[in-house]
């Protein structure tokens, strides 16, 4: 093998064993309530391609006004859900806004957004750009009114955009190893001279 096959080869092979991107921070802040709510990873692909967290709190009367933070390593898109469930007016829970702010932009959902029935809310959003940097907090506020004690939660899904180093180096392998194949499978060519 050439120089080049074998620095190729080196390198695919360090790329593959290269570390993955450092994990996702989750967070609540409810300066209210420091202590109240969760928002927790309960899934995380190697590599971190993608990662689904929940997030919830018990929230009392009259209103809240709840800010949950999470910081990711890679850019991507992100989805979730939302929803309250109640089984009478006076633990009724009306999520009145939600705001997702996000490197890519501020994402507002209001009343309008916001399905109700006469038991609970939901809330769908999906295709939200969301761009991996270290020192930035991405946010999701959470605003709503209770007539007594009630609970919300919630799930969020993140999908990288960008492959890890170690698929890089893998698809750099198998892309050299069906190179190197089809070079070994070449048939001698037979040239005639005449004089």
């Amino acid at each position: 093998m050439n120089k080049f096959t074998l620095s190729g080869i080196a390198t695919a092979l360090a790329l593959a064993v290269s570390p993955a991107a450092n994990a996702a921070d989750f967070y609540i802040d409810n300066p209210a309530n420091p202590a109240s709510g969760s928002f927790t990873t309960k899934s995380a692909a190697p590599g971190f391609t993608s990662v689904t967290a929940e997030f919830d709190n018990t929230v009392t009367a009259p209103g809240f006004n709840d800010t949950f933070f999470f910081r990711l390593p890679l850019s991507g898109t992100g989805s979730g859900s939302l929803s309250t469930t109640f089984t009478s007016n006076a633990n009724k829970i009306t999520i009145t806004d939600v705001i997702i702010t996000t490197l890519g932009g501020v994402f507002t959902y209001g009343a309008a957004d916001i399905m109700s029935s006469p038991t609970g809310q939901l809330l769908l959003s999906g295709a939200i750009p969301v761009i991996g940097d270290p020192d930035f907090f991405n946010k999701i506020q959470v605003i709503g009114t209770t007539n007594g004690t009630g609970t919300y939660s919630g799930v969020v899904s993140f999908a990288t955009a960008i492959p890890e180093a170690s698929t890089w180096a893998l698809m750099i392998l198998g892309v050299g190893a069906v190179g190197f194949a089809a070079r070994r499978s070449r048939k001698p060519t037979v040239r005639v001279k005449y004089a």
